[in-house]
């Protein structure tokens, strides 16, 4: 199957970056993905709610897949990582971390700076237009940043990760913020 086959390609790429061990999740993503678009969509297909409500399916890994969004015959597919999965990945982490609510009133200690999830060019020079960077993407509930990771997803940026329920969890979690 066609979309398979993209998946089969973004999740090596994924686990090439480091970014998962992406091996155990792929048939049921692909399933998932069939299920709710369509193999030839261009669609998200995202487990649980895509809006990012910070229900329980929401607070676990949540793969979310581009499927073939440019047209170009390449898929991509970026994890969501529960609020306490992005705190314990602060410490030591190699990865820009972006809000992209602008303005906002709090963000997450350790962001690394704020950019508007409708700047793409902004966007792609925070990431130094390196199609292999990694990031992980926040806002208020997790679905502006699903939207931000298609579209870059679809420009070729695969090293791409997000907040599953945005900030909304992070701090449902009880977990730290700070203001700008």
């Amino acid at each position: 199957m066609k979309l398979q086959s993209y998946l089969a390609r973004a999740t090596a790429a994924a686990a090439a970056l480091g970014l998962c061990s992406c091996a155990a999740q792929a048939p049921a993503t692909a399933a998932a993905a069939d299920s709710a678009t369509g193999p030839s969509d261009t669609a998200l297909a995202a487990d649980g709610a895509a809006d990012g409500g910070a229900g329980a399916a929401d607070a676990a890994v949540d793969a979310v897949v581009a499927v073939d969004a440019a047209g170009d015959g390449v898929a991509a597919v970026s994890l969501s990582l529960a609020p306490t999965e992005l705190l314990a990945a602060l410490p030591n982490r190699e990865f820009l971390l972006i809000n992209l609510v602008v303005p906002t009133k709090v963000i997450i200690e350790g962001t690394d700076l704020s950019v508007a999830a409708t700047d793409t060019q902004g966007l792609e020079k925070a990431l130094k237009y390196d199609k292999a960077a990694k990031v992980v993407f926040y806002c208020m509930s997790g679905k502006t940043s699903k939207m931000v990771m298609a579209k870059l997803n679809a420009l070729g940026y695969l090293g791409l990760r997000d907040l599953a329920g945005g900030i909304l969890a992070w701090q449902a979690a009880g977990l730290p913020t700070k203001k700008p």
